[in-house]
């Protein structure tokens, strides 16, 4: 059973790597390897319940980079584990955590320096279900984290949901964020578009374009 909590464990990480010689390099993608590790780690029956999946944790990380504010760690890091209470044990060991520690900050450092660097290449980790021997996609759980993410600065993403204009930047992360015909009920003119494969595409483009436009409010 898992025995480290999480801010303590946080905490002691960031003050032993702030004094090692040797720190690790946060800048450094992740592998497929290592994705599948975080993979298993945040699917583990003995996690909350509510631990983000991570095409959720992508998602999430993804509205924390391109946002109109970079929060602590403090304030979203146990948020992953879904707002877990601070004597809630996560990890098995103090090693377990400090990788999965690193693993973490290593993703998100990643979508930052792809997004600054080369956006083109930019591609959301979506969940896939096998439907009829073929992998279906499954957009909705990257949507949700992204959504997740930017409720973390309400106030901050507030003048760009209050904006008509502005607003279409994000319809096709949010469409698939909540039940389809919420969304619709909710959004003027046609939405076929957003469940088509050119919808899907979209929602990488979505988050090129927010981080583009809070760049720039950022910068004015």
């Amino acid at each position: 059973m898992p025995g480290v909590l999480p801010f303590a464990v946080f905490n002691e990480y960031h003050h032993e790597r702030a004094m090692s010689s040797h720190p690790p390099d946060l800048a450094l993608p992740l592998d497929e390897d290592e994705l599948d590790e975080l993979e298993n780690y945040l699917n583990s029956e003995s996690l909350p319940e509510d631990t983000m999946p991570l095409a959720t944790l992508h998602g999430f990380l993804t509205a924390i980079v391109v946002g109109p504010s970079q929060p602590v760690p403090e304030l979203w890091l146990a948020r992953i584990w879904g707002d877990v209470e601070a004597d809630v044990a996560l990890f098995d060991s103090e090693a377990q955590a400090q990788r999965i520690m690193n693993l973490v900050f290593r993703l998100l450092n990643s979508i930052a320096l792809e997004l600054a660097e080369d956006p083109a290449a930019f591609e959301p980790i979506h969940a896939a279900a096998e439907e009829d021997d073929e992998d279906v996609v499954l957009p909705e759980f990257w949507c949700e984290g992204f959504i997740r993410g930017t409720l973390l600065d309400r106030d901050g993403w507030q003048p760009l949901f209050d904006s008509r204009e502005d607003a279409l930047l994000v319809l096709p992360i949010l469409a698939h964020a909540v039940e389809q015909d919420q969304f619709e009920a909710e959004v003027s003119g046609p939405t076929e578009l957003f469940w088509t494969n050119e919808g899907l595409d979209m929602i990488a483009q979505s988050a090129v374009a927010l981080h583009a436009y809070w760049s720039g409010q950022r910068a004015s």
